[in-house]
């Protein structure tokens, strides 16, 4: 389950983001918390979201390795 980009595409709302891919919005929570936790990064601010979005942008290419977020 892909859910930073996910999450990202939608604009950071993880409500829509659960029910596009079927968890509870809380475990779309723990999955982003622990995402923060690995990456060190804040995706409910710009300066947390800019490199998310920009590790993303070869995956969305389909350049470069899958789940590098």
């Amino acid at each position: 389950m892909d859910v930073c980009p996910t999450y990202l595409a939608q604009q950071q709302d993880r409500r829509l983001t659960a029910v596009l891919l079927g968890p509870y919005p809380s475990t779309v929570d723990d999955r982003l918390a622990r995402l923060a936790e690995l990456r060190g990064l804040d995706l409910g601010s710009p300066r947390g979201t800019a490199p998310a979005i920009a590790a993303l942008l070869p995956h969305d290419t389909g350049q470069g390795s899958h789940g590098s977020v």
